[in-house]
């Protein structure tokens, strides 16, 4: 049973032994369960969210705060990255699903694993990245593209899909988490090996067909990235995709100038099939200009990862085609 709408202080997600305790404040009309106070709760904003939290007393920044979220490698990098800028006791749950199958130690060799949250930790369960009370909330406002939405949908602060546009101080936060994390030895060494034979100019694309998601799959459309990578005269382009037949129709339009992990490599160089995904984020990363799919939080994994530097283009699949980050915008939903 709920009560009636009211205004109640928001943001955060940070659950403790079945409850919950809020970690940044802002003003929103929410539902609150009957009978419940609203002193006692605050929302979390995030998109199409009805959660509740409630608000504990003592302060999580001086507790173990746990990473935990069952999803893809990119929304649990995202995840972490939060984590670390909450407490810097920091572990993370990591369990098997879809193509995350392998430990989180034959991804970094930082020793953050845990089966279990111990009693009285902060688990943070959102691939969102956190918005702390620091943070300033009208300049993500106006900039983040999340925020060109409907009204109704419009409550909260998101730095989702942000880039170079995240506000710096907030970027270089979010980059000193990642500098923490030590990449495994085998991964790192078949990165380095390929950077060293890539031109230092080139060009990330990273072409997401939602082929595992029917209900995205249907906005993918190839020649949005095509009018994007045209853009670009003379450039070596690294293409990394979850398709390989995209990749095949792209070294087919650009020759030698397309280019993909597998034509540097010759064997599998002993890496497990999950460790792959963690190449290609890191070579994205390294890039000097990156091509990305909307909503793909695997590349911004691999841009945080790699230091934030490369300038970032946004493809938006549809019909509209190629969107430059600087007008870049979410649809209306």
């Amino acid at each position: 049973m709920f009560a009636s709408v009211t205004s109640v202080k928001i943001m955060g997600l940070v659950d403790k032994q079945g409850s919950a305790e809020a970690i940044t404040t802002h003003q929103a009309n929410v539902v609150l369960p009957k009978g419940i106070s609203k002193d006692r709760f605050w929302h979390i904003p995030f998109h199409k969210s009805d959660l509740i939290i409630k608000v504990g007393s003592a302060s999580i920044m001086d507790n173990l705060v746990i990473a935990s979220c069952r999803a893809g490698l990119g929304n649990r990098l995202k995840c972490l990255l939060s984590a670390m800028r909450l407490s810097p006791e920091v572990r993370i749950i990591w369990p098997k699903w879809r193509s995350v199958k392998a430990p989180f130690k034959y991804y970094f060799e930082n020793d953050l694993e845990i089966e279990q949250a111990p009693k009285g930790a902060e688990i943070y369960r959102n691939w969102n990245f956190i918005v702390l009370p620091g943070d300033n909330w009208a300049e993500i406002r106006a900039l983040s593209p999340l925020h060109d939405v409907a009204p109704s949908k419009a409550q909260g602060v998101y730095l989702e899909d942000m880039y170079d546009q995240m506000p710096q101080r907030i970027r270089d936060a979010f980059v000193a988490a990642a500098r923490i994390l030590k990449v495994e030895a085998g991964v790192q060494s078949i990165v380095d090996m390929v950077l060293a034979q890539l031109p230092s100019s080139y060009i990330g694309v990273h072409i997401r067909t939602w082929d595992d998601d029917s209900r995205k799959a249907v906005t993918y459309r190839i020649d949005s990235y095509l009018e994007a990578m045209r853009r670009f005269s003379g450039h070596t382009f690294l293409v990394c995709s979850d398709s390989v037949k995209c990749i095949q129709t792209v070294k087919a339009i650009f020759g030698g100038r397309a280019l993909s992990r597998e034509d540097f490599l010759m064997t599998d160089r002993g890496l497990l099939k999950e460790q792959w995904a963690l190449v290609d984020m890191l070579l994205l990363g390294n890039a000097e200009e990156m091509i990305v799919t909307e909503a793909s939080t695997f590349t911004e994994a691999g841009w945080f990862l790699s230091g934030a530097r490369a300038r970032v283009h946004v493809v938006r699949p549809t019909k509209e085609g190629y969107i430059a980050l600087a007008n870049y915008r979410r649809p209306q939903e």
